[in-house]
């Protein structure tokens, strides 16, 4: 959290958990906030926080409510393959490689899944893109629900930049929360 210091009028950072005030990263030139990331380094409150909320043991406002996509129960459950678990499954090893989704249907991956899910329906190039986009939008209103109730400000920095030789343009985002 940010504060300002009444009578000097000066610009602070307030640790949620521990209270602690320190000097905001803006107030000298060099902008750092390096005394920030020591504090949190060492605030016995703060890691306390995270490593319940990664536990899935505590859940408050202060919690890391992201959800690593790789760590869905898709990937721990033992339970029985579906079709819509198998695409979910596809589609992340797509991911993970940084594959193009035509490789959804290379024959011998297909066979593969013949062999090892006879009971489920192969996915192709198109519903692993449609199923990108339904997990996309549903994190997207995961994420807009978190940044609603979220009380301190956010700090969003993007980068874009366009490939060589190549009219193709990439947009980079960093959101530290």
């Amino acid at each position: 959290m940010e504060g300002v210091d009444p009578k000097k009028g000066t610009a602070h950072c307030i640790c949620k958990y521990c209270k602690m005030v320190l000097r905001h990263p803006n107030h000298d030139r060099h902008m750092s906030p390096g005394p920030l990331t020591r504090h949190l380094e060492t605030c016995l409150k703060y890691k306390t926080a995270r490593s319940e909320a990664q536990h899935g043991r505590y859940n408050d406002n202060n919690a890391d409510h992201f959800h690593n996509f790789f760590e869905s129960e898709c990937v721990t459950s033992n339970s029985i393959m579906n079709s819509d678990r198998l695409c979910d499954q596809v589609l992340r090893i797509i991911i993970s490689g940084n594959l193009s989704f035509s490789q959804a249907e290379n024959p011998e991956f297909i066979a593969l899944l013949k062999n090892a899910y006879p009971s489920c329906t192969t996915p192709n190039r198109r519903s692993i893109a449609a199923r990108l986009k339904k997990v996309s939008k549903e994190e997207q209103q995961k994420l807009k629900s978190v940044l609603t109730g979220n009380d301190s400000k956010v700090s969003l920095a993007l980068d874009v930049w366009t490939a060589r030789g190549s009219r193709v343009a990439f947009l980079g985002m960093t959101l530290p929360l």
